[in-house]
């Protein structure tokens, strides 16, 4: 066992750390042309006990329903573990307030969720349920038509010419993208309500929102970077970065803890009991160093 792995091993073991890993993570794994890797890497990240971090569609669409539930006085509540319940909780009900609470969690245990064509292998009795990598990796090999447009989306940007980033407005793209999370958020509902979150919508600070928050800040500090091209491998690390504002310890590559300090996001953006330390790091060792140094000394 490596140093490192040995390291992260004894925090995790000793309950002093959970791991969040994108589904991204899989998606990269299950490609890779050699099996051995895959098995490794599975088994490795196994090791971690991952919580998994689910789709970003996911999370952004739990802050809308909560930004708009605060909006109309009720109370939110952030949970760092799946567990029940979670949703919308009545007024007078023994979890909520008295005008009632949305609890979401920003993390989710199984990753099946996903994909919709492996959603009748999760057990119904067994929805937060631990489900590894290796797992995962295998059940790929079962369902290999995963969908991979947000890959070949960001690929595509990564790929265009510095010159054509540049003279794209982002800015309404991102309201315009901003409405669509929310419309997406409460499509259950009729025509005439949908209508009413979207004006309540236009009138939230998405601060309320940090995952979607940052990522609006995250890709025009991209988009600003016309001088140097980003490498398509780095675009699955910008699903990543919606994580940011949820954990403790982000371990990036460079260039994105890079465009995260053009972003100028930073913990004091948000309210403080909604969001982690939100500490960048540019290699994992960094990133268990401080880690080590935050939990066990001040065990």
């Amino acid at each position: 066992m490596s140093g490192l792995r040995r390291r992260l091993d004894y925090l995790i073991t000793a309950g002093h750390v959970r791991v969040v890993l994108s589904f991204m993570h899989a998606i990269e794994t299950w490609k890779h042309r050699d099996q051995g890797h895959r098995k490794e890497v599975a088994q490795f990240a196994d090791t971690m006990q991952p919580l998994w971090l689910l789709n970003r569609n996911y999370l952004f669409e739990e802050e809308a329903r909560a930004a708009i539930s605060e909006c109309c006085d009720a109370t939110v509540d952030i949970v760092w573990l799946p567990e029940d319940p979670l949703g919308w909780i009545p007024p007078g009900d023994e979890h909520g307030s008295d005008q009632g609470t949305y609890r979401f969690c920003p993390f989710r245990a199984s990753p099946l969720e996903i994909f919709s064509q492996a959603r009748g292998s999760t057990p119904k009795d067994r929805s937060y349920g631990a489900l590894g990598m290796a797992s995962l990796v295998e059940t790929f090999d079962d369902a290999p038509d995963i969908p991979s447009a947000l890959l070949q989306i960001h690929q595509a940007y990564a790929e265009s010419q510095p010159s054509a980033r540049s003279e794209t407005p982002l800015l309404k793209g991102g309201e315009d993208f901003a409405k669509y999370v929310f419309d997406r958020a409460w499509r259950d509902l009729s025509p005439n309500g949908r209508e009413a979150v979207q004006q309540l919508a236009a009138s939230i600070d998405l601060r309320g929102c940090p995952a979607l928050y940052t990522y609006l800040h995250i890709r025009p500090a991209i988009h600003k970077d016309a001088a140097a091209r980003p490498a398509p491998s780095e675009m699955p690390d910008i699903v990543h970065v919606v994580a940011f504002p949820y954990v403790d310890a982000f371990s990036t590559d460079k260039r994105i803890v890079d465009y995260l300090r053009r972003s100028k996001v930073t913990s004091q953006d948000f309210r403080q009991d909604r969001i982690r330390e939100m500490k960048p790091f540019r290699l994992l060792t960094l990133a268990v160093d401080w880690l080590e140094q935050t939990v066990c000394g001040s065990a």
